[in-house]
């Protein structure tokens, strides 16, 4: 339409070029004003050459360039005609845009007589890759539908997006005023008349892009290859034995990088399709300064998933990312060699079932020493009902690292942080499973920390929680085991919960560790029914801190359960404070607690119980310890208002070989507030309730150890034995 000349390589004066006049590599193809060229390029693409513009068609290492002298051109390129790895470039002086499927505008807008040339890109529909000729091997920048780049000297500068009136402005050049022949579009195959009409129809329509149907039998073997609708990013590998795409590695076109980019996805970032199987030696996703917004999944693996990479999978620099979850396996596979995701100084909400969600016969295997998760920084939204880590329905997962870390990172969510239910969790790192430092932890209504249930299984060579300078909140039971649910903890010395500074207020109605079994049998010592459901099994204690200030409601909860402990269950230094607002251990009903040393110990620092009793063994319980009950040491103080030292009732029987207290380094001292009448037994003040009678305790030995070296509220009862069958023996070894 108008003037339009070619100049063939064999022949370079200018020639008119007519409708249906055959172009060839290496053509110089002009238009002169008020002109528009419109070609159509190996079947495979539909370019449209806006007036005052020149181009070189070339060709390189098999793909196709639209090499852009000056002007300006727009490109559609139909992808069901291109080879696995083809692509079509358009090349300015400056600027590299690489096409796999999609709709492109390109333009040079140097001023006359510039000494730094100035080309801008744009991309109506799917996404490109942009470069720069004089850094080859940088990484790109991704630039997703609609949005544009403006590209000076060598610098890429930060895309912006395309509205719907910017676009419309940006093609008022490119339309025809007259109809264009419908020879172009006929002399493609019947299969891709319609793709190639759709992304004409881009071109010449009014700029809003997205309309290029996508056959779903044309998913692309590389996902970077993928024809997607504007914001959509690839999805569905198709499987492969030796990679995405068949090509070896399978790293073709990954990872996608995302930087100072606004992204809006519809449905899931990435998916790997059930029966089939993807290996990659590359990440997934880097994404820097960028507004990820993923309407679904980052990840989701139906399939088998591998990745031979050491960097993480899912890299977040600064911006924020929104989906439901970071990664979700459905009766899928995922082996990693590095970390699944790193965020550093990132917003992160997610809203679907967890952080990282498992179901459904799943298997998740990770080989890094890193931790699986990592976030620096930023922020941690989890939506209701949204968990951390979740594992049930026989799936399981298996970290050589830990699972989560952060460093100053605000942390926010109203369900269990770790559930695990009717699967399988096996950590072998030494450290605990979720390490913070600094920020906030922050779990609200109902939520735990930790639950496993339902004959789910967690085994840690480390502990739970390891937390560091870090404010913990939240309301409910924060550790909690139940339906034969188990914590397993094979490092000798790893508490379950070690918190190191900071104010924190855990289990505010709750316990911080609450163990529920249901099987009971005759206990051959005691002759009681009592639990055999072990639902802790550790060589470490239950809660370790120093420096810490914690307020809780009850520290431990044991219901119908066995607990066999060789450490302290409550052990503090170093200044730290503990204050409860009811029993800071509490054995409810039915439940046996052996222990080989104290249950309770203090080095200079302060337990404050409200309202109950340090200990209480009530509805049947047995307490057995091979030492002391509880030790005092350097300065410590125990204060128990409006309650008791130790309180037996129920039946329960408790059987201690040590001293009921034992002071060491002195200034120690035992505060205990309570109105209850009392009688001596074996020096000790005890008070006997509800049908208790002085034979049901006794005291001999030496009950309290170093006397000297602490001291204790005098005329106050520091036992409560409530009963007739409930009884109390303190040998005092």
């Amino acid at each position: 339409m108008g003037q339009v000349t070619v100049a063939h390589a064999a022949a370079p004066a200018p020639q008119p070029l007519r409708f249906k006049d055959e172009v060839f590599l290496r053509d110089r193809i002009s238009t002169s004003s008020q002109s528009l060229a419109r070609l159509l390029l190996g079947k495979k693409a539909l370019l449209t050459v806006r007036e005052l513009s020149e181009l070189q068609l070339t060709d390189q290492a098999g793909n196709s360039i639209v090499q852009l002298l000056w002007g300006k051109v727009a490109i559609g390129v139909a992808r069901q005609r291109m080879r696995t790895g083809e692509i079509v470039e358009i090349r300015t002086e400056n600027a590299i845009a690489a096409i796999r499927g999609t709709v492109v505008v390109a333009e040079t807008l140097t001023p006359p007589g510039a000494a730094i040339p100035v080309s801008r890109v744009h991309v109506l529909s799917g996404y490109i890759d942009v470069t720069t000729p004089a850094h080859p091997g940088a990484p790109p920048v991704r630039l997703v539908a609609p949005s544009s780049v403006t590209v000076t000297g060598d610098s890429i500068g930060v895309p912006v997006r395309l509205d719907v009136v910017t676009r419309a402005a940006l093609l008022s050049d490119l339309r025809p005023n007259q109809p264009q022949h419908i020879d172009v579009l006929a002399a493609l195959a019947p299969g891709e008349q319609t793709r190639a009409g759709a992304l004409g129809q881009v071109i010449t329509g009014d700029g809003t892009g997205g309309s290029e149907p996508v056959d779903p039998q044309d998913q692309s073997a590389n996902p970077a290859d993928a024809t997607n609708p504007v914001g959509q990013a690839p999805i569905t590998p198709v499987a492969s034995s030796s990679g995405v795409g068949g090509a070896a590695g399978g790293s073709s076109g990954l990872p996608f990088t995302y930087t100072n980019q606004v992204v809006n996805i519809r449905g899931d970032f990435y998916r790997v399709p059930a029966a089939s199987s993807s290996n990659l030696l590359t990440d997934l996703l880097r994404s820097t300064n960028s507004t990820l917004t993923i309407g679904g999944d980052v990840l989701q693996v139906n399939g088998s998933l591998g990745s031979g990479t050491a960097l993480p999978f899912i890299s977040v620099n600064g911006g924020t990312l929104a989906a439901q979850t970071a990664t979700r396996l459905l009766n899928g596979t995922i082996g990693l060699s590095g970390s699944l995701l790193n965020a550093v100084n990132a917003s992160l909400a997610l809203t679907g079932p967890a952080l990282l969600d498992a179901q459904a016969n799943s298997q998740l295997t990770a080989t890094g020493l890193s931790p699986l998760v990592s976030l620096t920084g930023g922020s941690l939204a989890l939506g209701a009902g949204t968990s951390g880590l979740s594992l049930n329905s026989n799936s399981a997962a298996t970290l050589s690292g830990p699972f989560f870390a952060a460093t100053g990172t605000a942390i926010a969510g109203s369900s269990d942080f770790v559930a695990i239910k009717s699967a399988t969790l096996t950590d072998a790192a030494a450290s605990a499973l979720i390490n913070l430092t600094g920020g906030t932890f922050q779990l609200g209504g109902a939520a735990a920390g930790f639950s496993v249930s339902n004959n789910g299984t967690a085994s840690l060579m480390g502990g739970l929680l390891s937390a560091t300078g870090t404010a913990v909140t939240s309301t409910a039971d924060f550790i909690l085991a139940t339906t034969n649910g188990r914590f397993i903890v094979a490092g000798p010395a790893a508490p379950l919960v070690s918190l190191t500074g900071g104010v924190s207020q855990i289990a505010s109605a709750g316990s911080i560790f609450h163990l529920v079994g249901s099987g009971t049998s005759v206990d051959p010592v005691s002759g009681l029914p009592v639990g055999t459901d072990e639902p802790v099994q550790t060589g470490g204690g239950f809660l370790d801190m120093d420096g810490a200030t914690v307020t809780t409601q009850r520290a431990v909860t044991v219901d119908v359960a066995l607990l066999q402990a060789t450490a302290p269950l409550l052990n503090l230094r170093g200044g730290a404070q503990l204050t409860t607002n009811g029993n800071a251990i509490d054995l409810t009903s039915k439940a046996k607690i052996t222990n080989s040393g104290p249950y309770v110990a203090l080095d200079a620092s302060r337990i404050i119980v409200n309202a109950g009793a340090l200990i209480n063994v009530a509805g049947g319980s047995f307490l057995q310890t091979g030492g002391n009950l509880i030790n005092l040491a350097n300065g410590s103080t125990l204060t128990i208002n409006n309650g008791v030292l130790l309180a037996v009732s129920g039946g329960s029987i408790v059987n201690i070989s040590g001293a009921l207290i034992a002071f060491s380094g002195g200034g120690n001292v035992v505060n205990v507030l309570n109105a209850l009448p009392f009688i001596n037994i074996g020096g000790i003040p005890v008070a006997l309730t509800g049908g208790a009678v002085a034979s049901n305790v006794s005291i001999t030995g030496v009950p309290i150890k170093n006397p000297l070296l602490g001291v204790i509220t005098p005329n106050k009862a520091l036992i409560q034995v409530n009963g007739p069958n409930s009884k109390l023996t303190i040998s005092g070894n």
